[in-house]
Parts: structure tokens; C-alpha cells; sequence
């Protein structure tokens, strides 16, 4: 089947990630009833971004203004015949538009007017385009009913559950040839987490044991998931080897060290980077928190007005994918 490209895929900017939250070893336990849909876009960026740096390539996109001259990941592919082939790049395409919103229903309201323009400027096939469109809207009817599926932890059933709730909603409002162009490789994912926590909890294996099965598991991924694995794997342990370094009083010098050795001087440079970017966020978290304690334990204000006052609070102290992440993070 010829294939067309209609844009060019770049680094991924703002997602909306339908996945339910994956935590490595070392990493803290989620709170109860963590909803499943979340918007990844908060800042500051994490470990696995700073690792590595993608180029993309400038595509300019015709309206909202806020859109032009930024990079398009993503793209549509056509057949011979001009028909719409259902794959990641359209996902990536969905997301990009989506996230290019930062949350801000403002925006979110011409997404789909932005998206069929974009179309037109690519001179995409008519019949392509209206293909697009229709699953533009399923893709959206989805992600509503996503948003309502919670994780009430992070055991292995509980994970189970979710991802077959997922992959039946994805069944029913996308269809099984648009479910599997655009979600086959996050549930092959999806299987490999459920038994990778399996393996983690059972108390019965040896440390060699569990590495094994562990090992076994991951060469089980198709190789589009074992190599990005591998690279989070070894972040993880960076991260751990680095907490280790802070507990026992190493210098920054060390850990810059352990850092280069691990993913070389750029790299390096720009955990440090995030090292700043996330010692400054807590801090505006704290401070946030601090005046947020405070309206609520103000007994002359009625339960709406501190409502009121911590909206804006939020307002004031937070923009754009901040205030997502903050209530997120349950500090809302």
C-alpha cells in the first residue's frame, strides 16, 4: 500500500496521556483513586527528557495565532486511493493539538476548527480529511469517558482492571482498527507493567530471581518499547544511585560525575538544570500551600468563599498546565 506523508513527525510537545500512572521501583505509591486520563504537561520536564534531546521540524500552523511557527508532531497518512491510514502519527497529531491548548477551554473550543484548517493548509485528500475529522471526534468521545476510569492503586489487579476498562473503551468508542493503530504498543506496555509489578510483589523470588523474570518480561516487548524501556530502567537507577549519593553527603561534584559517566556531559548539564527547575517548583508549591492552609482554617469565611479564594489563589500563583498539575497533585 502507497503511503503518503503529510507531515513530519518531531518531539512530542504537550500530551494528553491515557495512561494509568506507572511507577518504577523507588518510586512513591499514588495516592487512592488516582484518575487514569491525566494531562502530561506539567512542568518542570522529568529525568527521561532530560536524557535525550530530539529535533523536530518547523511546521507553520494557520490559526489560532498562538499555534504559528511551532513545531507539528505528528502527521496524516494516506493510501494510494487517498484514504485515511490510521497510526501513531495521527495520535501524535490528535495530541499535539490538543496539548497546544494548555488546558485552557478558551482553546480547547477551536481545537477542532485549528485541526480541520491545518488539514486544508497540508492539502491533505478530501476523503483523508473528513476521515480525520470523524476521528478527531471519536478520539475526543473517548478521552471524556477515559478521564472518569480512577486507579484505585497500584496493585497488580487493580492495574489490570484499568487497562481492560481502557482497552474496552477504546473498543467502543474508537473501533477495533482505530484502537489498535493507535493504542497497540501502549497496551503491550499496559501487559508488561501488570506483570512487571506481579514479579516486584512477589516476596517468594531472590533478587536474582526477580531480575531474571524481569529480564524475561522486557524481551518480551516489541523492540519500539524494549529500547525506551532500557533508557527509563537506566534513568531510574540513576535516580536511586543519585539519592543515594545525597543521603550519605556527596558533593554536587560527585553527582555530576555519576551523572556524565551514566549519559555524558550534556545530559549532565541538564539534570542539573532540572535539579533547579524542580527545587524551585516545591518551593512555590510550599509557599501555595501555606496561603491555602490558611483560608481554610479562616472560620469567618463560609465553605464557597474559601472555595473561592483558593480558585483564585490558584489563579494568581499558577498558569496554563501549572494548574493542571496542582490539581493533579491533590493540592487543590
Amino acid at each position: 500500500m502507497g503511503i503518503r506523508t503529510l507531515a513530519v513527525s518531531g518531539a512530542a510537545v504537550a500530551v494528553v496521556a491515557l495512561v494509568a500512572i506507572r511507577s518504577l521501583p523507588g518510586d512513591p505509591a499514588s495516592p487512592p483513586a488516582t484518575p487514569v486520563a491525566t494531562t502530561d504537561a506539567a512542568l518542570p520536564p522529568t529525568m527521561g527528557q532530560v536524557a535525550s534531546d530530539d529535533d523536530t521540524t518547523a511546521a507553520s500552523l494557520p490559526i489560532p495565532s498562538h499555534l504559528r511557527g511551532v513545531a507539528v508532531d505528528g502527521g496524516v497518512d494516506v493510501d494510494r486511493n487517498g484514504s485515511l491510514i490510521v497510526n501513531r502519527k495521527l495520535k501524535n497529531l490528535f495530541h499535539h493539538m490538543i496539548g497546544m491548548a494548555e488546558g485552557d477551554p478558551a482553546r480547547l473550543s477551536g481545537v477542532r476548527e485549528s485541526l480541520k484548517t491545518w488539514l486544508l493548509e497540508q492539502a491533505t485528500p478530501a476523503t483523508a480529511q473528513d476521515e480525520v475529522m470523524a476521528a478527531f471526534d471519536r478520539y475526543m468521545t473517548y478521552l471524556e469517558a477515559a478521564s472518569h476510569v480512577q486507579l484505585p492503586s497500584q496493585s497488580p489487579g487493580d492495574l489490570e482492571r484499568v487497562y481492560q476498562t481502557l482497552a474496552l473503551l477504546r473498543r467502543q468508542h474508537l473501533g477495533q482498527v482505530m484502537a489498535e493503530g493507535f493504542f497497540a504498543e501502549q497496551e503491550a506496555l499496559d501487559r508488561y507493567t501488570v506483570e512487571q509489578r506481579r514479579v516486584l510483589a512477589d516476596d517468594t523470588l531472590s533478587p536474582d530471581e526477580r531480575k531474571q523474570r524481569l529480564d524475561a518480561l522486557a524481551q518480551q516487548l516489541p523492540e519500539s518499547l524494549a529500547r525506551p524501556l532500557a533508557q527509563t530502567r537506566k534513568i531510574s537507577q540513576l535516580a536511586q544511585d543519585t539519592e543515594s549519593l545525597r543521603a550519605s553527603g556527596a558533593s554536587q561534584e560527585a553527582i555530576d560525575r555519576l551523572r556524565t559517566e551514566r549519559f555524558g556531559p550534556e545530559a549532565a548539564e541538564r539534570f542539573r538544570a532540572l535539579d533547579q527547575q524542580q527545587a524551585q517548583w516545591k518551593q512555590r508549591l510550599v509557599s501555595y500551600q501555606a496561603e491555602r492552609d490558611a483560608i481554610r482554617a479562616d472560620s469567618s469565611l463560609a465553605p464557597e468563599a474559601q472555595a473561592r479564594a483558593i480558585d483564585e489563589l490558584v489563579a494568581r500563583r499558577f498558569s496554563g498546565t501549572e494548574v493542571l498539575r496542582v490539581r493533579g497533585l491533590g493540592n487543590h
